[in-house]
């Protein structure tokens, strides 16, 4: 009928992604409330609909007497799935009206109450795309600046005196570290996953992958920039038996003691001899880290 055609009218010219299904039922007449309360509970069957709209063109009072039924208004009250009431003219009340989760005046304005438009929809993701963006810049931009503190850090300047005592304090930092980065990355994900529900919804899944690469991108520029990270990469320290620092290779005679401080332990080893590129063959044993 046309209060059916109106309403569908108005939503596909708001919201054209809202999915409608029709259930048919007399909605006048004998029998008109079971049939109406009948296509209720069909519906509630369904795990895939997020609202029930009972409505039907204006009439007289008995035209839409059935919607005064007590069948019908019990069926609308143990509705699981949210209903609107959208019976008749503005001014025509039935007490479907009064029982319902919500009551529009008419078919169109139940389309109007339910259906955001789709420009509303676009500046709501663009906005959360704005906040995405600002606050992986932030976090990337507070990161570097705590990774320079660590760099100009005494610990790093006088590495002979502290290189043990510190050792820890590394490992303690980087588990920090790869708790905030995983922690700020399941933020992301959740806030990644209701902007993806958005944009399927206006087929934008284009946007959703680079949004995930840049994601990814930062999370690793993250890892390699983390103490644990730098370590990882091979810088190593060379001490003597008196736990000197050595910064070349004429402070190393051949057969003298030597420890090497590596990622994940020491080494200690004996000089072999010398090379002309300044480089020192040694010769030694993994030993346990402490």
């Amino acid at each position: 009928g046309a209060a059916v055609q109106d309403f569908l009218q108005v939503i596909n010219r708001r919201c054209p992604h809202i999915e409608v299904f029709l259930g048919g039922s007399r909605v006048q007449g004998e029998g008109a409330a079971e049939e109406v309360a009948s296509m209720l509970k069909l519906f509630n069957q369904r795990d895939d609909l997020d609202l029930i709209v009972v409505t039907r063109g204006g009439g007289s009072l008995e035209d839409l007497w059935a919607f005064n039924d007590e069948r019908l208004a019990r069926a609308i009250v143990a509705s699981e799935i949210p209903v609107v009431s959208a019976v008749g003219h503005e001014i025509d009340f039935t007490i479907a009206d009064f029982v319902a989760d919500l009551r529009a005046p008419t078919p169109s304005a139940a389309a109007e109450l339910i259906a955001v438009s789709r420009d509303e929809w676009l500046e709501r993701l663009d906005e959360l795309q704005r906040r995405l963006q600002q606050g992986m810049i932030r976090y990337v931009s507070d990161r570097r600046a705590r990774l320079d503190q660590y760099r100009t850090h005494y610990a790093f300047k006088e590495p002979v005196r502290l290189v043990d005592t510190t050792m820890q304090r590394v490992d303690e930092l980087g588990e920090r570290l790869q708790a905030l980065t995983a922690r700020k990355l399941k933020q992301s994900r959740e806030e990644l996953q209701r902007l993806t529900i958005f944009m399927r919804r206006l087929d934008a899944s284009r946007v959703l992958y680079l949004k995930r690469q840049r994601l990814q991108e930062a999370s690793g520029q993250l890892r390699l920039l983390s103490p644990q990270g730098v370590l990882d990469r091979g810088y190593s320290l060379l001490f003597d038996q008196d736990a000197k620092l050595l910064r070349s290779v004429e402070e190393v005679a051949s057969g003298d003691e030597l420890r090497v401080q590596l990622q994940d332990g020491r080494i200690y080893a004996k000089a072999d001899k010398k090379s002309q590129t300044g480089l020192v063959e040694a010769k030694g044993e993994k030993a346990r880290r402490r």
